[in-house]
């Protein structure tokens, strides 16, 4: 979570603001994704390749607003980035702004529906596509030249990169990417879900990347500019596969089997009923815990925006009624490496909890054998009768 873009000039600290993705007109503003389209068919430095496929150095937009209707299927839209780089690889990418990105569901099917057109020519042509694709460029208004033409300007070698994109259209090797302003939790549960879903080794793996723009005041020239992806960068997308994959994963229904098996009292079961439907209406996703075994104890763990942008939860509530609050998940990592270091967030959020008596002698405790001093558990008959003021404390740092 980035909690604030600074630059430093002759000593003095200023403050950057957003600079959003907007027009005016009328005296209106309106969010206009060309813009960002536009950012990063002009400046491709910008595009993180080495994060998506660690075996290139450099990005190569081929044509803006490739129309998809004229070829065998009939029946795509218009994609907004078609882009090569210096292995062949394909790339398809798709601008979505914050305001602007509706149900991630057709979102998902939109970027899917692009690939599939490719999918379509390859299967429905004698030459894998490649005369459909190589048209789309050439036939392009967004770029003068052609094909070879951008190749030749971009200094790498056009008959050796062109052969190996021959390869990636025959052997549907596309790399799916959505650029955004802002990341959510919706587009990274998408992303996962599309990426367990495939064969992302060879075949159309999914990233997103967020592109802010930033600058010091209005009418300034000089913008600055931040580039995050999801997943971090190809050996993590596998990674997560692998681990989706080995294990089972819970969810509502496997949460709730639990819960109606666990040893609360009714009153207890009540109070807690009451607690997740309060916290249904303030967070903005849920997760049933990490992959693990069947057997394992389900965990419900709420997400918010405004923490670290939904990635993670400052505390989960398992099956069996117990909390466990999660300091380090408000810290700061560093490459993900380590406990990470405290931060704002954190200490009022562990601070508010510490004046709640209750909350406050299990903080004193020593701890157990093998639990961390930045976790604590918290049985339900401790938790459970102050959720209220456990909640107030969430909500101040929210």
């Amino acid at each position: 979570m980035i909690l604030g873009i600074f630059s430093i000039d002759n000593g003095k600290v200023n403050t950057m603001t957003e600079y959003r993705y907007q027009t005016i007109k009328d005296g209106k503003k309106s969010n206009d994704e060309t813009i960002l389209q536009e950012l990063l068919f002009e400046k491709p430095e910008l595009f993180p390749v080495k994060q998506i496929t660690e075996t290139t150095d450099q990005w190569i937009p081929l044509a803006r607003e490739v129309d998809t209707t004229g070829g065998a299927t009939g029946r795509h839209g218009i994609l907004d980035i078609l882009a090569t780089d210096d292995s062949g690889n394909i790339y398809i990418v798709e601008c979505k702004l914050r305001y602007n990105t509706g149900d991630m569901k057709s979102i998902r099917g939109q970027i899917t529906d692009y690939a599939s057109a490719f999918f379509r020519e390859v299967k429905n042509s004698n030459d894998n596509g490649w005369k459909w694709f190589k048209d789309s460029i050439d036939n392009n208004t967004s770029i003068d030249g052609t094909l070879e033409d951008i190749l030749d300007n971009a200094k790498v070698p056009s008959d050796e990169t062109i052969e190996s994109m021959k390869r990636s259209l025959k052997e549907n090797r596309i790399i799916l990417v959505f650029a955004v302003d802002v990341m959510t939790a919706g587009l990274w549960d998408a992303i996962d879900w599309h990426n367990n879903a495939v064969n992302t080794e060879h075949n159309y793996p999914c990233f997103a990347i967020e592109v802010r723009r930033y600058r010091e005041k209005e009418n300034n020239e000089k913008i600055f500019v931040e580039v995050q992806t999801y997943p971090y960068d190809l050996t993590e997308l596998v990674q997560k596969k692998s681990q989706s994959r080995g294990h089972f994963q819970h969810n509502a229904e496997t949460f709730q089997k639990q819960f109606e098996k666990s040893n609360l009292s009714e009153q207890q079961i009540q109070i807690f009923n009451h607690a997740r439907k309060q916290l249904e209406e303030i967070a903005d996703v849920f997760v049933y815990s990490r992959p693990g075994s069947e057997s394992s104890t389900a965990a419900l763990m709420p997400r918010f925006q405004s923490i670290y942008e939904g990635r993670r939860s400052p505390f989960t509530l398992d099956s069996n009624g117990m909390m466990v609050v999660q300091f380090e998940m408000l810290h700061d990592y560093i490459g993900n490496k380590g406990s990470g270091k405290p931060t704002l967030q954190s200490e009022i959020f562990k601070n508010s909890l510490s004046k709640i008596p209750e909350i406050k002698k299990q903080f004193e405790k020593k701890p157990q054998q093998g639990q961390r001093i930045t976790n604590f558990r918290l049985e339900p008959e401790i938790w459970l009768p102050v959720y209220k003021e456990i909640f107030k404390a969430l909500e101040e740092i929210l």
